[in-house]
């Protein structure tokens, strides 16, 4: 599996405590055949060629890149409705219980379903 995060701001991007995030899977008929030319050539091989080229690189961060603005969009949803907030600099649920980011797969999935119509 690969994801999405979001992070609550800090001064060093990407370090604060994640807020939300989703995750994709990596495998499956969209994948595998990309796997299997991965398994053949190596992964050294495949980074000093092809690098960001490489086939299954790219295909893996278009997933995530169809992820990236649902994953903000439904966050500043759950923070509206109540779901999510940041106390005191930490992330915490509706109660009031700190999360180690709040999973919106569920939702970013379905989102991305409906966008393939």
């Amino acid at each position: 599996h690969s994801g999405v995060r979001m992070h609550l701001a800090t001064t060093e991007l990407d370090m604060g405590p994640p807020v939300s995030y989703c995750t994709y899977p990596l495998h499956g008929s969209a994948f595998d055949e990309m796997w299997r030319e991965v398994e053949k050539r190596g992964v050294a091989a495949i980074k000093s060629e092809d690098g960001e080229e490489n086939a299954l690189f790219q295909a893996i961060r278009r997933q995530g890149v169809a992820r990236e603005l649902p994953l903000v969009v439904e966050t500043l949803r759950t923070f509206a409705e109540g779901r999510v907030r940041v106390r005191d600099n930490q992330v915490v649920d509706g109660q009031g219980r700190p999360v180690a980011g709040f999973d919106l797969t569920d939702e970013i999935e379905r989102i991305v379903e409906r966008a393939k119509i």
